[in-house]
Formats: structure tokens, C-alpha cells, sequence
């Protein structure tokens, strides 16, 4: 009793303005303003309009210690029953994307971040329903499930997933999916690569290089290329290099462009560069620096690169979903919240300081 007055007295900064007195307005039970107000899904949704626009027109405002404290208070209801998260794949195969150092370390982070807010995550492939996303929601429905954690989707094979996205929080990584409008989590990939080439300056290389297939950087809206082009903006056009940009990137085309451009540092993504080298005889860092910006776990092979913080981007997915279903939000929401988490430069045998310090002020890129 004591405590619901408490409650109620830190919701409604206004005096007179509770939500008794807006279910009196409304005509509604108090229970039933209770519940409107933070979206509840067993209150239709044009009562929850209505009862919204009466207590705005009252002046109601929630207070955000409450708000803190009731989201708590849910947290520890939902520890007791562990509530499912869906993490759907849609590779060829179910484990797939288990082969992928980041996007396994995507599930490994959700995993951590549900066990820590008292949710579970439960792994779907589209592949099981024959790729019909109306039958993965039909049993998703049946389950219970609100959450739905989109995994990355290969761009060639799936454009489109076509559940009925009315019924759940949505949350995707990266930029795939782009017929879908929902909330995204990825690693600022534009600000990763800009952090990669200050080290390499301040290094002291000044011929760098870089290798990626086109289609991987369009499926990040081009930032690869993007930081690229402003870095080399910066340079004197004695120092630029070329991006190899090719499809399927393979040793000869790596060893040639090398041999042409003659760059003292790559930037490469591909798990065999540093085999390829080695053939050709190049010798890393000797000859040539090294650094990854994917394609490697360059902390546990101590590689020169960026760490773009899959993990974390996973935990960060997680919390993102929490917020919707701790608010009872579902569908398409009006507007997409596109969280970007910043990478981390890995120090590695790969590269070597030359000595020499920078030749630019990053403070004007970064």
C-alpha cells in the first residue's frame, strides 16, 4: 500500500495528476492506464492512443527513477521465467554462420547480455520452415517468442524475410535485410577503418593499400570506400594506392597489385592473405605491414588490426531488444535507431614502428 503511494506520488510531478485521475478522465479502470501507458499488448492499441493523449492533455509525465525502477522490477520478473529471444539465421545450411568468427561472436555476446537481463536465446534457421517466414511466426506465436534477433543473411541468396513483423521487436546486425526498416546494431565501420589507417600513419607507413570485395563494402553503404577516399584526399598523389577491389579475392590478384603499386603496408580482410604472402615470397613485416580489418580472431593470433568488437555488438543488440519489450513495442517502429560500436586497434607482429611518426593531423578525420 505504502508503496504504491510511494509509486504513484513520484509518477505525477504535478499535483492532482495520477493515474487514478486519468482513469476517471478516460473512463477506464486505474489498472487499465497502468497498462496502456507503457504499451501493454492486452490493451488494443487505439485504447492506448486515447488514454495516452488524455494524460498528455492532464500533463502527466512519468518520472524517470521510477521508470528505472519499474524496468527493474521486470528484469527480476523475467530472471524467474527466462524469456525466449529468437535468433534467426538464414544461411544454406543451419551452422553456416557458425564458421564466421564475428557473427559467432554476435550470438556469444547476446548470449552473455540475455543470461544477464534474465532472457534466453533460442536459435532458428529460416532454412526449417522451407523459408517461408509466415510459418517461423506462426511458431514463434506458439512460443511465446516477442524477440526476434536478426542474424546477418548472405546478400546473394535472402533480400527479404516476410514474417509477420506486427507481432514482434525486431533488432538486426548490419545493414542486410534492407527492405526491412527496424532498429540495427553494427560496428561504425566508416570510424574503424579511419582508426586503422591513423595507426598505420603514426606507424610511419605512407603507402597503404587496401583489399575488399565491392559487395562486401555495399553491403555496409560503401564506408569502406567512403574513408578511403577521404583519407587519400589528404595525401599527396604520390602516396596513393589504388583500392584492390575484386570479387573474389585470390592470391595472384593480391601478389600483382603489390608488385604494381609497390604499397609498404596492406589492409586486408581475407583469412589466407598472410599464406599468400608468404608463397610469394614477402616477408611480413620485413617487407611488407600487415593489418586486418576482419577475417581473423587478431587478439588470439596477436595480428596487427582492428577488432571490431563483434561481442559487444551482440550485448548491445540484446539491450536494445530489452528496451522494446520492456515497453511492449512491437512492428516496424516510425523511426530506426542505428547503433554503432566503435572497433579497437590490436597491436601484432604484423606491422613494425618504422620510426618516423605521422605525416597527418588525424584530428581533422577523426
Amino acid at each position: 500500500m505504502l508503496a504504491g503511494m510511494f509509486l504513484e506520488s513520484r509518477m505525477n510531478p504535478l499535483p492532482g495528476i495520477t493515474l487514478q485521475s486519468i482513469a476517471k478522465a478516460a473512463g477506464v479502470a486505474r489498472s487499465t492506464v497502468s497498462k496502456a501507458l507503457r504499451n501493454d499488448p492486452t490493451i488494443p492499441a487505439e485504447t492506448c492512443r486515447r488514454i495516452q493523449a488524455q494524460a498528455k492533455k492532464l500533463g502527466y509525465k512519468p518520472s524517470p527513477a521510477v521508470s528505472a525502477l519499474m524496468s527493474q522490477l521486470r528484469r527480476n520478473r523475467h530472471r524467474k521465467h527466462f524469456e525466449p529471444v529468437a535468433f534467426v539465421t538464414a544461411f544454406p545450411t543451419p551452422d553456416k554462420w557458425r564458421s564466421m568468427i564475428q557473427y559467432k561472436a554476435y550470438f556469444d555476446g547476446a548470449t552473455q547480455r540475455c543470461e544477464e537481463l534474465g532472457f534466453r536465446l533460442e536459435e532458428f534457421w529460416l532454412g526449417s520452415v522451407n523459408w517461408q517466414g509466415a510459418r517461423l511466426s506462426n511458431i514463434l506465436q506458439t512460443r511465446a517468442i516477442r524477440g526476434v534477433l536478426l542474424a546477418p543473411a548472405p546478400a546473394t541468396t535472402v533480400t527479404r524475410i516476410d514474417m509477420d513483423w506486427t507481432q514482434f521487436s525486431i533488432v538486426a546486425f548490419g545493414y542486410g535485410l534492407k527492405n526491412l526498416p527496424c532498429h540495427r546494431v553494427t560496428n561504425d565501420q566508416y570510424r574503424t577503418l579511419l582508426r586503422l589507417l591513423s595507426r598505420l600513419d603514426h606507424l610511419g607507413y605512407r603507402r597503404i593499400g587496401l583489399m575488399y570485395p565491392k559487395s562486401s563494402d555495399q553491403s555496409i553503404l560503401n564506408y569502406l570506400f567512403a574513408a578511403t577516399s577521404v583519407y587519400q584526399s589528404y595525401l599527396p598523389q604520390a602516396l596513393h594506392v589504388p583500392p584492390l577491389m575484386v570479387e573474389h579475392q585470390n592470391s595472384r590478384d593480391l601478389i600483382e597489385w603489390i608488385r604494381q603499386h609497390r604499397p609498404d603496408a596492406v589492409v586486408v580482410s581475407h583469412s589466407d592473405a598472410l599464406k599468400w604472402l608468404k608463397e610469394a615470397g614477402i616477408r611480413v613485416p620485413e617487407d611488407l605491414g600487415v593489418a586486418f580489418f576482419s577475417g581473423r580472431d587478431i587478439r588470439a593470433e596477436k595480428l596487427a588490426g582492428m577488432d571490431q568488437n563483434p561481442r559487444h555488438i551482440g550485448m548491445t543488440a540484446i539491450e536494445l531488444m530489452a528496451e522494446q519489450l520492456y515497453e511492449n513495442r512491437t512492428g516496424i517502429p516510425a523511426f530506426q535507431k542505428i547503433v554503432l560500436v566503435e572497433g579497437e586497434w590490436n597491436d601484432g607482429w604484423t606491422v613494425r614502428d618504422q620510426g618516423i611518426g605521422p605525416s597527418l593531423d588525424w584530428s581533422r578525420l577523426l
